[in-house]
């Protein structure tokens, strides 16, 4: 007869705790230059590491030149009120819209922008937008500033059974923690998403959403051929730079 040892066993069930290692992407170091090439050219897989990559592209004198004049064109003033948002009244019936109604409500965007320096800040919102593909303020209170996130302080975005944003998961301070696989845990509070306010370039079906993705993601490849360019050239100079070479020059029988 079998023991009931032989049909059962322990199991430990797994922590709920949900951890956010900041370790590297595993890089092929084959000795195929062809792999090294594609691993190149790909870039980074993680999302916090593709913000150093973007960071490092708005370097270049062209990218943050072409940056700037998209975030220009974005952040334009309306003529009249010059504030960077513009207000739009459907009416319904014919009705016109009362000119007490009007003032209001110019008042309060004015006093909008104001309290968050929007006529200043809509140029930087946009390019941090634009750059990185997401950019995340939080919210304090109804009548305090927001206060600017960087996004590689995003950890996560939380969705509710509607698929809609409930949670987003931000690091609250500097200190943080070393686990022994050389993984660094870092702590994150969940924030409500009424709580903050993100700007993103986000699609329905992308594979990044609900983050967003950069613009600058279509010519990371070209970036990255003339980075390898540029260095062959430099390192070609260096290489070339101490030779020295005799030159004959037949005179025939002419005196020295």
């Amino acid at each position: 007869m079998g023991q009931w040892t032989n049909y059962m066993k322990i199991v430990t069930p797994k922590s709920n705790n949900q951890k956010y290692n900041d370790t590297n992407t595993q890089v092929n170091t084959s000795c195929d230059n062809y792999s090294w090439y594609k691993n190149v050219i790909m870039g980074p897989s993680n999302r916090q590491q593709k913000y150093s990559q973007y960071d490092q592209m708005d370097t270049d004198y062209d990218i943050s030149r072409g940056l700037d004049i998209i975030a220009e064109e974005i952040a334009t003033r309306d003529d009249k009120s010059e504030l960077p948002f513009e207000i739009k009244y459907n009416v319904a019936d014919n009705k016109e819209v009362s000119e007490g109604m009007v003032i209001t409500l110019r008042t309060a965007l004015r006093n909008f922008c104001k309290q968050h320096a929007l006529d200043r800040n809509a140029y930087v919102i946009a390019r941090i937008t634009i750059k990185n593909g997401d950019c995340f303020m939080r919210k304090y209170g109804d009548f305090k500033k927001w206060k600017f996130i960087n996004p590689a302080d995003v950890f996560a975005i939380e969705l509710d059974e509607n698929e809609d944003i409930a949670f987003y998961h931000i690091k609250y301070n500097n200190e943080s923690t070393y686990q022994y696989n050389g993984g660094k845990t870092v702590n994150v509070e969940k924030v409500p998403a009424h709580a903050i306010v993100h700007f993103s370039m986000s699609e329905a079906f992308s594979d990044t959403a609900p983050f967003g993705e950069s613009i600058l993601k279509s010519v990371l490849k070209v970036y990255k051929q003339k980075t390898l360019i540029e260095d062959a050239i430099v390192i070609y100079r260096i290489v070339r730079a101490p030779e020295r070479r005799i030159f004959y020059v037949d005179v025939g029988n002419n005196p020295p």
